[in-house]
């Protein structure tokens, strides 16, 4: 788990940094390294010069930091350091990686030794060039205003954002042009970005057999890299060479609900990268029901990974023009096959437990998988009403924050006519404090909402259109330049469960029960 550490943390900062440290020793500069490493004072003088420090969490203990300091449109990783009795790779990619998703600017500058070679691996296949030292002076004079010996470095590493030219290519949803899906497809081959639609979001594919295209897709959507990406198939006959094995359940849904909104997580064999798998000993797998997603795998010979096309952490895409919106110059191409016709993304089902556990409520009902399989369980994460501290994350939208618009989120739960009266309530409280407030309503409640900004979501008694508008009208509203954003909840059923799971991540479980 990655937090921001505060004032209370300082020690525990200090302690980290000096401890890592060591395994610097004759390794950089004499005149740059001292014992202790970074004194109290370095560290507090650290702090009021804009220097934000975070930690990487295991059971219990710190045991990496990471501090930025970011001023203007610039953002500069001053420090990144990990115990050296835990493996820097592993923890130092993650939060290496957590310091990209943080960096929401046009430029970032990485400070880091030139002989901490996991970092400047890291950074180099997220697209960072290394900047001569006279290029590094010239930056750092003009935002900080200091000599590229403070910053006690060897290496700056720079990235400019949006260079690529991202292509937005129309296909037809029911018949995709032979042409426009091989062209995409060969782009793939060479390790590129291309997103597509699939019958529940947009998604970004790459080679899911190439590490490093892969690793381009993280960067590309600033993806933390413990958030495994789910691997999409053409044919049923792809998945065993995959798998390291074939349980009899796995054959079952499959042939009952592929092609279609269900992944499967299975034991994966040594084929799969281990960035594709995001470091577990499982892979995630679907078989899309879209003619363009289909079309594409098939064209690619290969199984794609694909995530949702958007940024990490925003809403996920419904149509092509939200990719565009996201990721233009980020991604090479966009097939716009129309818009998505589920609207939320796939079911996950674990089944490398004992009982088969369902992580993440989608497209596929959990009623009807549960007719199918019996003994299918819901994970705790699935209704949770807090954030829950997971270790290991098997399945996307689990760990990260997700679906989430740029105005904060308050859900409202609770009987329907409780509900209609908290968000009036709330919503007259907001703009008592000159906010801007936006309402996710239903078409049963619209009309009573005194909001700046009011969409209904569609009928309560047809959950598969409140799912097919959520993420589309979370974009729209936070377009309307809303200070925040209240929601109405929707049943736990059908659908519901799925809408209610991504509404609650998307507010940070800030849940308001209506009595």
């Amino acid at each position: 788990m990655i937090r921001r550490l505060g004032d209370a943390d300082f020690q525990t900062i200090l302690s980290v940094v000096n401890e890592a440290a060591v395994a610097y020793r004759g390794k950089i500069p004499v005149d740059c390294y001292k014992t202790p490493y970074m004194p109290q004072k370095e560290l507090e003088q650290e702090i009021r010069s804009g220097v934000q420090f975070y930690g990487y969490t295991e059971n219990g203990e710190v045991v990496a930091v990471m501090g930025i300091q970011p001023v203007g449109d610039v953002t500069l990783i001053r420090h990144a350091y990990t115990l050296t009795s835990h493996q820097r790779w592993g923890i130092g990619a993650k939060l290496l990686n957590h310091l990209l998703h943080l960096a929401e600017t046009g430029r970032i500058l990485v400070g880091t030794w030139e002989l901490a070679s996991w970092a400047i691996r890291f950074y180099q296949n997220h697209g960072f060039q290394p900047t001569t030292r006279q290029q590094t002076n010239r930056l750092l004079r003009k935002y900080w205003n200091i000599p590229h010996r403070q910053v006690e470095t060897s290496v700056v590493l720079t990235l400019e954002r949006n260079t690529m030219k991202t292509l937005l290519l129309k296909v037809n949803p029911q018949n995709p042009e032979a042409t426009k899906i091989q062209a995409a497809a060969e782009i793939i081959k060479k390790g590129g970005l291309v997103a597509f639609p699939t019958e529940t979001v947009y998604g970004l594919g790459a080679d899911a057999l190439n590490a490093e295209a892969v690793l381009a897709l993280f960067a590309a959507k600033r993806r933390p890299l413990d958030n495994p990406p789910i691997v999409h198939v053409a044919d049923k006959t792809e998945v065993a060479s995959l798998v390291k094995a074939f349980p009899k359940k796995a054959e079952l849904l499959m042939e009952k609900f592929w092609p279609g909104p269900l992944t499967l997580i299975l034991k994966h064999s040594a084929k799969v990268p281990n960035v594709t798998t995001a470091g577990l000993d499982t892979v995630a797998l679907r078989m899309p029901n879209h003619p363009v997603a289909l079309a594409l795998i098939k064209a690619t010979q290969r199984p794609i990974a694909a995530p949702s096309a958007n940024l990490a952490g925003k809403p996920s895409p419904t149509t092509a023009q939200h990719v565009y919106e996201d990721l233009n110059g980020r991604i090479n191409v966009i097939l716009d096959g129309g818009a998505a016709n589920i609207g939320v993304e796939s079911t996950v089902v674990d089944l490398s437990t004992n009982p088969p556990t369902l992580l993440r409520p989608g497209g596929t009902l959990f009623e009807t998988l549960k007719a199918v399989l019996p003994d299918l369980v819901l994970h705790p994460f699935v209704q949770a009403e807090k954030e829950l501290a997971l270790e290991k994350t098997r399945s996307p939208g689990m760990r990260h924050r997700h679906y989430a618009p740029k105005a904060p989120v308050v859900l409202v739960e609770g009987n329907l006519q409780a509900v209609v009266a908290k968000i009036k309530e709330l919503t007259k409280a907001y703009r008592v404090e000159g906010k801007k407030v936006g309402v996710l309503a239903t078409d049963e409640t619209q009309g009573n909402y005194q909001a700046d900004v009011s969409k209904s979501l569609g009928s309560r008694s047809n959950l598969e259109s409140v799912a097919k508008n959520l993420f589309r009208l979370l974009r729209e509203i936070d377009a309307e330049n809303v200070d925040v954003i209240i929601t109405e909840s929707v049943p736990f059923e059908g659908l519901g469960l799925a809408v209610m799971n991504r509404l609650r991540n998307a507010s940070a479980y800030h849940i308001v029960k209506a009595d």
